[in-house]
């Protein structure tokens, strides 16, 4: 079972899930600060940081909107609907194949367990 999340650890998941499942992608950290209300990109940073350490999301360091959720705040695995928009937009970005992106993005999802 995962670390459990504080509240705005929690919050800040919930507004990176529901992005991911409106647009395909996530937000990015200043569309993050306006969905909870912070007043800085550090604050958000560090709830990003605190989420990827208790394996509820990983992100490649240096890309921009590249946070991939692992786990919701029960602790299971993220839907499955998400994890294939991802794996469309993955792919479209990187300009690879599908089977090339599901193949990069279930290491960094096993990177999680």
């Amino acid at each position: 079972m995962k670390r459990p999340l504080t509240p705005k650890q929690m919050n800040l998941l919930k507004v990176i899930k529901a992005r991911i499942s409106e647009t395909g992608v996530a937000p990015s950290i200043k569309e993050m600060m306006g969905l909870i209300g912070a007043r800085s990109g550090a604050s958000v940073f560090s709830l990003l940081l605190a989420l990827e350490e208790k394996g509820y999301v990983v992100r490649k360091p240096g890309s921009a909107r590249s946070v991939i959720v692992c786990a919701d705040e029960d602790s299971t695995i993220a839907l499955s609907e998400s994890n294939a928009r991802h794996l469309r937009d993955y792919a479209a970005v990187h300009g690879i194949g599908i089977s090339t992106a599901a193949n990069e993005l279930l290491r960094e999802m096993l990177e999680c367990r």
